[in-house]
């Protein structure tokens, strides 16, 4: 009998310790004034540290996670003339506890850097599928992009991973979205018809020619909301070859993928081959580049023998 209320106490105890703690957090949150995505005396609850940049000024650091591919929130504190801690993943306010610096900062950024001043041509093909192959979907983007690797586009030099994501450009006549499903090689960026007569202006489209500042958003390219995966062809029964992608991440991009402990192999245009086994019963898991991972059931992948039609 006594064991039991010994035991029945240690549980009450170490509620009433949990409540605290969460009431302690709750409170410290509230206490925190968030201004402009920034807020002070204040710390992340996540070790996500990527990168960090010592004796630079409290007001630069946003400023360099803004300039960082990858990074999403910052921490500043007064240590070694001030250290900036560039830091990864997906977060928010709820994550903020307050810290025992008093003169410290935190901060979210929401999107990625931009890259400026970026050479743009018009994409002179039509009813292109691209080499990207993207599945035929419900696009809540409309306009297609095909991306180049010059050394100017920085992080967004084409890459087969940026497949199907979206960029944010503006060539002068304000911002449009724009799915990446063709590669440029050689070149900055080329608009489709569609995009080069909505984006671009009139004394640039003369000169056949634009200068356009591009990043990577964060918007899916599908209307729905979910990550979804496809095979790369039509076989969805083939226990031999696999060809797999995930799409519609928000912005996260896919660089690995497992299934059964086996790694598959990167192709040109975003999808990943396995070859030798694979039942609709496996689980094929994508990793992203930053951190974080989505598992699928191949039964819930459909086939890919419709590629979208792009102009």
């Amino acid at each position: 009998m006594l064991k039991s209320y010994t035991f029945n106490l240690i549980i009450f105890i170490v509620l009433i310790i949990q409540i605290d703690i969460f009431t302690k957090i709750s409170a410290s949150r509230q206490e925190l004034t968030w201004t402009d995505n920034t807020a002070f005396g204040c710390n992340f609850t996540f070790n996500d540290t990527f990168k960090k940049i010592e004796s630079i000024e409290k007001d630069k650091c946003k400023s360099n996670c803004i300039q960082t591919y990858g990074c999403s929130h910052f921490v500043w504190n007064k240590n070694k003339n001030g250290t900036c801690i560039l830091k990864k993943n997906d977060i928010s306010q709820d994550n903020l506890v307050i810290s025992n610096d008093l003169t410290s900062m935190c901060g979210i950024v929401e999107g990625n850097p931009l890259v400026n001043d970026v050479h743009t041509l018009k994409h002179v093909y039509i009813n292109d599928e691209g080499a990207c192959l993207l599945p035929a979907e419900s696009y809540a983007i409309k306009y297609p992009i095909a991306l180049g690797n010059r050394e100017t586009l920085d992080y967004l030099k084409f890459r087969p991973q940026l497949c199907g994501h979206v960029l944010e450009i503006d060539c002068g006549l304000g911002k449009f979205d724009a799915v990446i499903m063709n590669s440029n090689f050689g070149g900055g960026l080329e608009l489709y018809e569609s995009l080069w007569e909505a984006a671009v202006p009139k004394r640039n489209k003369k000169m056949n020619e634009a200068r356009c500042n591009v990043t990577l958003s964060k918007k899916n390219p599908f209307t729905s909301t979910d990550y979804k995966c496809y095979h790369g062809t039509d076989q969805t029964d083939n226990v031999y070859f696999r060809s797999l992608g995930l799409f519609n991440t928000r912005g996260k991009v896919v660089v690995a993928a497992q299934m059964n402990g086996r790694n598959g192999t990167l192709t040109e245009n975003g999808y990943f081959t396995f070859y030798n086994f694979g039942t609709e019963e496996d689980l094929v898991t994508f990793y992203f580049e930053f951190g974080g991972s989505y598992s699928v059931y191949l039964k819930d992948c459909p086939g890919n023998s419709k590629k979208q039609q792009w102009s």
